[in-house]
């Protein structure tokens, strides 16, 4: 089962500690909805309390919908919630770099900026096998040298310590979505 596999993945890679509180960053997509819940539910047997975070980036006219789903799926869950609205169009410009490295800076910022704010020492996010082939295969064709061709980590270090983690590393796409 779908939820065995996730604790196996998070016991066995050590991602969360007993009574840590995570992060858990939701875009309102399937792959983000199914780590929330598969978290919630395992949330008790690993001592964990959760955080919803939701970055709107404000590039689509569904964003602000998905925001309040976002926000309405945790209340739901009974789970605290924050929404944060990033200005990715002019952090682009600020930077000089693609709208995709910016709002992917934005996000990192908001992720850790959140975590240190709510004293959470693990962001979790829905990256999962899929993303990571994607990933190498844009890298590689990139012209990418060696170390883009590590692909997407199981964990990283943000500033202050913060680490992401990625419970769903191990599935596919199609897990998720039949899971959902």
């Amino acid at each position: 089962m779908l939820r065995e596999r996730v604790e196996k993945t998070i016991k066995e890679n050590s991602l969360f500690l007993a009574g840590q509180k995570v992060l858990v960053a939701v875009s309102g997509g399937p792959d983000s909805l199914c780590l929330l819940h598969l978290l919630h539910s395992l949330a008790d047997s690993l001592n964990i309390s959760l955080h919803v975070v939701h970055i709107h980036h404000g590039l689509r006219p569904e964003a602000s919908a998905e925001a309040a789903s976002v926000k309405k799926e945790a209340i739901c869950l009974g789970l605290p919630v924050t929404v944060r609205r990033v200005e990715v169009k002019k952090l682009q410009s600020q930077l000089g770099c693609s709208l995709q490295e910016a709002a992917r800076k934005a996000r990192y910022s908001v992720l850790a900026d959140v975590a240190r704010l709510n004293c959470a020492a693990r962001v979790a996010t829905a990256h999962h096998r899929d993303d990571r082939v994607e990933t190498l295969l844009m890298r590689l064709l990139s012209g990418s040298g060696l170390d883009g061709l590590k692909g997407i980590p199981l964990k990283r270090t943000l500033e202050h310590g913060i680490e992401v983690v990625r419970p769903l590393y191990d599935l596919s796409r199609q897990e998720i979505e039949n899971y959902c």
